[in-house]
């Protein structure tokens, strides 16, 4: 998977390449990637995505545009585990002299397909050392699933149109159940309770924008 990516002139962040070249909706993952990081109270929310050995990544950061090198290494210790990898305080050798800051603490999700595949890591991180609450770490778990949920409703929807909505999914949940796919089309629904979630994620933030 190679990089490929912009900087977008209305907000710093840049596009990012799911798996086989696939984009992700920038806008659905900014509304993740922000509602993580107000949430946390922290300046940064990442999204890497890439090979199952990490040795090739994109990140996508919201308020700072940064790239971080492709073997970072908390993402692929967090890809490696199966759960929250918390770094209080990173060492001194992830300065990034390139960067706009110096990343001082990091706190990653790996983001698993349907078949448990880790396809990526959802992080957020500091510019000082701080300790992550077993509440926050919860909340990062949630916003990792929301991600995860969504690159499955791509995957299964295709990504050449807007991103569906919970009813188009119900609807495409209904037609399942009614030819005796039940585990599918229960599994529909909470995809479905995945877009209204997000949905309402976008809306709150469009309103905190304009207001």
């Amino acid at each position: 998977m190679s990089h490929r990516g912009c900087v977008a002139s209305s907000c710093n962040y840049l596009e990012i390449s799911a798996i086989g070249g696939n984009l992700v909706s920038n806008e659905t993952i900014r509304a993740v990637a922000c509602a993580a990081r107000n949430e946390l109270r922290l300046p940064f929310a990442a999204l890497s995505l890439g090979s199952s050995e990490f040795s090739c990544t994109t990140s996508l950061f919201i308020r700072d545009v940064m790239v971080m090198p492709q073997t970072f290494a908390p993402c692929a210790v967090t890809a490696a585990g199966k759960d929250v990898c918390v770094i209080p305080q990173l060492p001194l050798e992830h300065e990034d002299s390139g960067s706009a800051a110096v990343l001082r603490s990091y706190a990653g999700c790996p983001v698993f397909d349907r078949e448990s595949h880790c396809v990526g890591v959802f992080y957020v991180m500091n510019t000082k050392p701080c300790r992550f609450s077993p509440a926050g770490v919860a909340q990062l778990r949630v916003y990792t699933q929301l991600i995860a949920n969504h690159i499955e409703i791509l995957r299964r929807f295709g990504i050449d149109g807007p991103d569906p909505s919970p009813r188009e999914i119900v609807c495409r949940a209904d037609r399942v159940a009614r030819q005796g796919r039940h585990n599918e089309a229960r599994r529909l629904i909470t995809l479905a309770y995945t877009a209204h979630d997000i949905a309402c994620l976008r809306r709150r933030q469009q309103t905190s924008t304009l207001s």
